[in-house]
């Protein structure tokens, strides 16, 4: 939004346009804090856990599943990888776009989202396979086994959340 402020000087007028950002509705701002908290207080923890337990733990993250060629490791280093730039990219469109245009940007913003929810939706079923079908999670450390068992819980449930609200906004 442009807001014109006239200036004089030496007896001639100016017309300076300034552009600058809009103080946000009260409302507004509180609804985005809301968001950009619950992003930061539920999806860091996951991300952050899913990188260090991929990277840091010895038990059982490197055993070779029997079927497929990933290993857990794999899944938790992609996930953790993936859900973390998922979530920055939520933050940015929070925060940054004041005036999102849902018409005009609706097709390509959707179809970001279904594509990130497939590929999410199906890496998480690989994940819970490899966990609870193809490697012996008895050498899982009870760390690595408890977190494994609830974050796939957590994920499929979100998913699920996730899933329904888009399906019933068309």
């Amino acid at each position: 939004m442009e807001n014109t402020l006239d200036i004089e000087s030496n007896n001639i007028t100016h017309q300076v346009i300034v552009k600058g950002r809009n103080n946000c509705d009260p409302t507004i701002c509180c609804i985005k804090f809301i968001i950009v908290l619950l992003i930061v207080i539920f999806g860091l923890p996951l991300v952050l856990c899913d990188i260090y337990f991929g990277f840091a733990d010895k038990t059982c993250v490197k055993e070779n599943a029997r079927i497929v060629s990933i290993t857990l490791q794999d899944y938790l280093v992609v996930s953790g990888i993936s859900s973390g730039l998922f979530g920055f990219g939520l933050l940015i469109l929070v925060i940054f776009f004041d005036d999102f245009d849902y018409e005009k940007t609706g097709i390509c913003f959707r179809l970001g989202i279904i594509l990130t929810s497939v590929f999410s939706f199906g890496w998480n079923i690989t994940g819970g396979i490899i966990f609870w079908q193809h490697i012996d999670n008895s050498l899982c450390s009870n760390t690595v086994y408890n977190y494994m068992y609830t974050s796939l819980i957590i994920k499929y449930l979100a998913q699920g959340f996730g899933v329904s609200s888009i399906i019933k906004k068309n």
